[in-house]
């Protein structure tokens, strides 16, 4: 269990002597009484092509190589707090966010598909890489960019076993493949998932931009994906703009889009796509 606290109060007789104080010898884990608890914190992460001020601040260094090795470190020595990754590109393979926020400096973006100096750029570099955002993951503030020709899924969201409601687990969040205006339609951009056994429910969404792929958005359940809110989403270039598919025999319900864009362009098949098969798909408002 990830505890924040980050100051403990020493009090004495006089309370006017009462002080808040950080121990000294304070470490990552704490044993108290029977019980073992850890202190969360903030990892931050510099890219190869990050200034040299956050460099010097940041826990890890990347090299601009395999980048997800220094990401991932850093996730798992969070403890239940997040990892800033400064401003920059990072080439990754896969990565997995658990119990972790991994943030960046901005998905910003000029001109469609150039770069703002100051935001953060995760370049996936394999064609089947992906992001995936596990138990307790949130994903904010940067971009996702897939190789060109990619065929796997950007990121993806997967249910839990026990019910969990979470707040903006993304936003703030571009996910695109290279050269999305000219490229052909392959692979998926956003994947929410809800295998037998799990629920993703409840839970909601900021601002999420995706360019160019086979499936922009996708949502499959074989249990329950149900009551979420999507505040604002826009796809662009895609083949399948929206997808809500319940065939595997789950639930897919009750889902709130407040805000929707949905650009098509020549070869899009369908801008929202609803597949019930055995589950149940409906009340989803738009």
């Amino acid at each position: 269990m990830a505890i924040n606290h980050r100051f403990v109060s020493t009090k004495t007789d006089d309370p006017k002597d009462s002080t808040i104080v950080r121990p000294s010898n304070w470490n990552d884990t704490h044993i108290v009484g029977n019980g073992t608890w850890v202190r969360s914190a903030t990892k931050i992460v510099a890219a190869s092509d990050s200034s040299s001020v956050s460099k010097s601040q940041a826990d890890y260094v990347c090299d601009g190589v395999a980048d997800d090795v220094e990401i991932q470190a850093a996730n798992d020595a969070a403890n239940g707090g997040s990892v800033q990754l400064m401003e920059g590109s990072y080439s990754c393979d896969s990565l997995t966010i658990n119990s972790c926020t991994l943030r960046g400096m901005g998905a910003v973006t000029a001109g469609g598909e150039a770069d703002v100096g100051g935001g953060t750029v995760v370049n996936l570099t394999d064609s089947s890489a992906e992001i995936a955002v596990g138990e307790d993951g949130r994903l904010h503030d940067l971009k996702v960019r897939v190789i060109s020709g990619y065929t796997g899924t950007a990121v993806s969201v997967v249910g839990e076993a026990t019910f969990t409601s979470r707040i903006r687990m993304l936003d703030n969040i571009i996910i695109e493949q290279a050269g999305w205006r000219a490229a052909g339609f392959t692979g998926t951009g956003l994947l929410l998932n809800s295998p037998a056994g799990t629920t993703l429910s409840y839970t909601s969404f900021g601002s999420i931009v995706i360019n160019g792929f086979e499936y922009g958005f996708k949502a499959t359940a074989a249990s329950e994906l149900s009551g979420n809110i999507f505040s604002s989403l826009i796809v662009q270039r895609s083949e399948y703009l929206i997808t809500l598919d319940s065939s595997g025999g789950g639930s897919i319900a009750h889902n709130v889009f407040t805000a929707v864009t949905l650009d098509t362009v020549e070869g899009t098949v369908d801008a929202i796509t609803l597949t019930k098969g055995a589950g149940t798909n409906a009340e989803n408002k738009f």
